[in-house]
């Protein structure tokens, strides 16, 4: 999926499909009526602020095999609650989780 895919887009739930793997950078930034996020396969990569300023983003389904979070995947996704790491992550960049003010978990 390129950069910018869906970037300032209305989306309101999207499912990644298996046969994606990569995601260029801002693809979702800016979705401001994002709610939901679930990666049905194995994204070996992702892009820098994949979700920047979703504002009312609350559940991330992440995919297993990821290794690692860019800088600012998540940065003012203010309505984040939880998100669950795979266990295999051993990088988070820089601001991942940035103003990420309801974050609990």
């Amino acid at each position: 999926m390129c950069a910018n895919a869906f970037n300032s887009s209305a989306l309101e739930d999207v499912r990644i499909p298996s046969s994606v793997k990569e995601i260029g950078e801002r693809a979702f930034a800016y979705c401001q009526s994002l709610r939901t996020a679930v990666f049905e396969g194995d994204v070996e990569v992702f892009g820098t602020s994949l979700f920047f300023r979703c504002t009312t983003l609350k559940n991330v389904t992440l995919p297993q095999n990821l290794t690692s979070i860019p800088n600012n995947t998540f940065h003012s996704c203010s309505s984040l609650k939880e998100i669950i790491l795979p266990e295999g992550i051993v990088d988070i960049g820089d601001h991942a989780f940035s103003s990420c003010s309801s974050l609990e978990e």
